[in-house]
């Protein structure tokens, strides 16, 4: 049909169909956290059989085509660091191939692989025993082994710490760390090579000797350290007194009694042990010797002494009176044998059991008694026997105050002499006297006192 003129009219019964097409679309999806060093799968879901563009981590551009289903997967490299997977585009298959822009993305969390280390003191004592500090990723589960034995397992605490107690150690001692596992989702573990090894030391095995274990106070004893390996040495003697040294050391001992020694030492590294000795060293009390002579005092008429023996801590005694006698009794009486007039010095010598001695000595006094003979007649004849006149003075006096004087029958002094030793030979005048009676004085001074005696008499002269 047309509008002008001239006016044609026909009726047309052509027509085409145009097909639209829907555009394809696709998801992306995969694991959201790994742990570092693993692979994962990256998931696409969407328009069969198309095209998927995609980049990571905004890099190049990357295809996948999805499978008749509408899927499609991909494996990640191992993965130490967080990835981030966008969608950029999907394109159809086929005439005509849709192309659309996408959006959608996926992240990888990467995790970290647990830690850990361990420490502890690397010398400790025989006997003692120590702690093990082990300290990594908060939470986890570390596995270890002590000497290679069997797998252990210590969990650590929200700081990432924990610690056992190694129990009583004799012996060198390896703690080794195993592994480490985290304890929730994904569960990521590493193994572990550290290690600990505690040197366990022996203490000083400690020895000493002493010179003498027994004796008499004071008693001086030298003790020798025989520890290898000493340092620090302290001695206690059991007595109350202490000493200093890791050689020889000399002690005394003033009372009686037992006495425990102890000596302590200690290693290189500080580990100390002691010996006790119990009643190592004995000392005996000294006797002490002690006498009484009764009486002190002796004399020709009287020269017999007891000796009080007053003597402690003695079981045997040894006398010696001084004039060549000897006894071994407890209290001797003893007889001096007086022969001049001097002093007694007796001496005790007191014995214990184990041989100590002490002792005493004591100085008994002689006293001189005045002992004379004065002859009643003489005989001057010229003969040998009984020319003088003269006392016999056989002890106590004092020859240096001695005066004797001769009187005829008239008491005139015919004689004197200051000498007792030397007597009158019946003259006067250098003329032998006639016989008859003549009275003697005779003054004299005792040596023991200062008292001075008179004595008179007479004497016969006989030719």
């Amino acid at each position: 049909y047309f509008a002008s003129s001239p006016t044609c009219a026909s009726t047309l019964n052509e027509s085409e169909i145009i097909t639209v097409l829907a555009l394809p679309s696709a998801t992306i999806s995969g694991n959201a956290t790994i742990c570092s060093g693993s692979t994962s799968n990256v998931s696409f879901n969407g328009t069969a059989n198309a095209t998927v563009t995609y980049t990571i981590n905004g890099s190049a551009n990357q295809t996948v085509t999805l499978d008749g289903t509408g899927n499609a997967s991909v494996t990640t490299a191992a993965l130490t660091a967080n990835a981030t997977y966008n969608l950029v585009s999907i394109t159809s298959a086929g005439a005509p191939a849709c192309t659309q822009t996408i959006t959608g993305s996926i992240t990888i969390t990467v995790l970290p692989l647990p830690t850990a280390t361990i420490s502890g003191n690397a010398t400790i004592c025989s006997g003692t025993n120590t702690s093990i500090s082990f300290n990594g990723t908060p939470n986890a589960m570390i596995a270890y082994s002590i000497n290679g034995g069997a797998n252990q397992t210590i969990l650590l605490d929200g700081t990432g710490n924990a610690s056992v107690n190694s129990g009583t150690l004799t012996a060198t001692t390896v703690y080794a760390l195993l592994g480490i596992t985290l304890t929730s989702s994904p569960f990521c573990n590493a193994v572990l090579n550290n290690s600990i090894t505690i040197t366990v030391e022996n203490a000083p095995v400690i020895s000493f000797t002493p010179n003498t274990t027994f004796g008499c106070a004071p008693l001086l004893v030298t003790f020798t350290n025989t520890t290898s390996n000493a340092n620090n040495c302290v001695w206690n003697f059991g007595d109350g007194g202490t000493a200093n040294g890791c050689g020889i050391v000399n002690h005394t001992y003033t009372t009686a009694g037992c006495y425990d020694v102890t000596l302590t030492s200690e290693s290189a590294n500080g580990c100390v042990s002691s010996l006790t000795m119990p009643n190592l060293i004995c000392v005996e009390a000294m006797p002490i010797a002690s006498f009484e002579p009764t009486p002190a005092v002796i004399s020709v008429s009287h020269p017999i002494s007891t000796m009080i023996n007053n003597s402690s801590n003695a079981v045997s005694y040894n006398w010696n009176f001084g004039d060549g006698s000897n006894s071994t009794l407890i209290n001797p009486e003893h007889t001096f044998n007086i022969n001049e007039t001097e002093n007694y010095t007796i001496t005790l010598i007191a014995s214990s059991q184990s041989g100590c001695k002490d002792t005493a000595k004591v100085t008994i006094t002689v006293e001189e008694e005045l002992i004379y003979y004065i002859p009643n007649t003489f005989t001057p004849d010229g003969d040998k026997f009984n020319q003088t006149f003269q006392p016999v003075f056989s002890m106590g006096i004092d020859p240096f105050h001695f005066n004797m004087l001769i009187f005829n029958r008239w008491g005139e002094i015919i004689f004197e002499s200051n000498d007792a030793k030397i007597g009158w030979d019946g003259t006067y005048g250098g003329k032998i006297v006639e016989d008859g009676v003549y009275t003697w004085k005779i003054n004299f001074k005792l040596k023991t006192n200062d008292d001075h005696k008179m004595i008179v008499g007479h004497v016969n002269v006989l030719r």
